[in-house]
């Protein structure tokens, strides 16, 4: 029990945990305003016209590892999950306090962005990014309380849960080409020096699509043989992939941005990501129909079959999450930066949230070679994150680390726990 619920605690955590860019996780996310070169891409494509000592830039390195679920902590496994923390006996109040922690759904969402390729070149900006993202929920029902506070095995015992499983989930290639133009102003008149406005267009190849149409699981007793139970999980999933030999989907999307530099020591920014973004899916798109039968008896023996029944689908497509983020920095003397956000989710899709998100990030340099991060971001998405990291910038090699709690600021009181690194040449 104790060894499914930790591997329960890991998996759940690679589906909940926001994947963060590694470096804009130091921030929490509040990174609209700051953010340059290679990192301007993926925030606010404006950015790659403000000042930065390299103009060009390659990223070598761009890796991360997250471990969380929506609702159980490190604490709550210890102390539910091993025998120094329960002494080998759950308690009602543990039961319920268990139960209580599931929830009627658990809820788990994710968003995955792994950079294959990048560069910046004064201006202009690409790269290549495996993306994805997702939001699904369980239902732990009967089968729950079964497993908390026993069965009684009557003549008629059985259950029926619908709905079990709620999901959805895309994963694509994004190429992306950014471009940025700045405008200098006369500082005197509006207090303005420049003004830089951006974008880029997102090319999506379409890897995987699926969504669970409908789910149920059952346990009934046979009434011909009381010593027999009979268990069915049936799942109807809509799909598209590459098995067709074809991409499962193309796209286009977009992203804007526009950055202002006011009185030296302020900056503005507002950027929007994915402005009219979908993915059309036609490649080998089905409805999946699988169902499983298991047969247990009392005495221990087990049979089972599963079968799989597939219709051709018609090509269809699905809008991609878009947030607007509006941030400002402010320079105290010259070592120390200060950051304010504004997130705000414009849609629901693909685990996508519309409530506001405010954060506060600050950057602080005792040497030129050596930033020191930390930011927090109330509401969104995430409810609260903390992170924090530093980077070690020697002349044209840049490393970069981050590090991001999900729920709290201690490990233990962590719903999720991220970790980021990036390695970048710059000349």
């Amino acid at each position: 029990m104790r060894r499914f619920f930790l591997f329960f605690w890991i998996v759940t955590g690679g589906l909940t945990a926001q994947n963060l860019n590694s470096l804009s996780l130091a921030y929490a996310g509040n990174y609209t305003t700051l953010s340059r070169g290679l990192d301007a891409i993926d925030h606010n494509p404006a950015n790659l016209a403000m000042y930065r000592p390299y103009l060009n830039e390659i990223s070598l390195i761009h890796a991360g590892i997250n471990i969380g679920n929506a609702r159980l902590t490190l604490t709550d496994y210890n102390r539910y999950f091993t025998h120094e923390g329960h002494n080998g006996n759950w308690s009602l109040t543990d039961r319920q306090n268990l139960s209580n922690l599931l929830g009627d759904r658990f809820k788990f969402d994710f968003t995955v962005h792994t950079r294959l390729l990048a560069f910046a070149a004064g201006r202009w900006g690409g790269g290549i990014s495996l993306v994805g993202s997702g939001q699904g929920s369980i239902k732990p029902g009967k089968p729950l309380d079964y497993l908390l506070y026993g069965a009684n095995i009557s003549t008629d015992f059985g259950f029926e849960e619908n709905d079990i499983l709620q999901a959805e989930t895309y994963s694509a290639v994004r190429t992306s080409v950014s471009y940025a133009y700045l405008f200098r102003l006369d500082r005197r008149q509006s207090g303005f020096s420049y003004v830089s406005i951006g974008g880029t267009m997102n090319f999506y190849a379409g890897l995987l699509y699926a969504k669970t149409v409908s789910s149920s699981m059952s346990l009934q007793r046979d009434p011909d043989q009381p010593d027999t139970f009979i268990a069915r999980t049936h799942a109807v999933i809509q799909t598209a992939d590459l098995s067709g030999g074809s991409l499962a989907g193309t796209g286009l999307g977009f992203d804007v941005g526009i950055t202002g530099r006011y009185r030296r020591a302020w900056h503005f920014s507002l950027a929007v990501s994915n402005i009219g973004a979908n993915i059309g899916w036609s490649g080998h798109s089905r409805l999946l129909s699988y169902v499983q039968v298991d047969t247990v008896t009392m005495s221990g023996t087990t049979s089972g079959s599963a079968s799989t029944d597939s219709t051709q689908l018609g090509a269809f497509s699905t809008p991609l999450p878009s947030v607007l983020s509006l941030g400002a920095s402010l320079r105290l003397l010259r070592p120390l930066t200060l950051i304010v956000e504004y997130r705000q989710g414009l849609d629901t899709h693909f685990g996508n949230s519309t409530t506001p998100a405010l954060g506060l990030a600050a950057r602080y340099k005792p040497f030129s070679w050596l930033p020191l991060r930390s930011g927090i971001t109330v509401g969104g998405r995430y409810g609260f994150l903390w992170g924090a990291g530093l980077g070690l910038h020697l002349g044209f090699v840049a490393l970069d680390v981050s590090y991001a709690l999900q729920g709290a600021m201690l490990p233990m009181q962590a719903t999720g726990i991220y970790s980021g690194v990036r390695l970048k040449i710059r000349y």
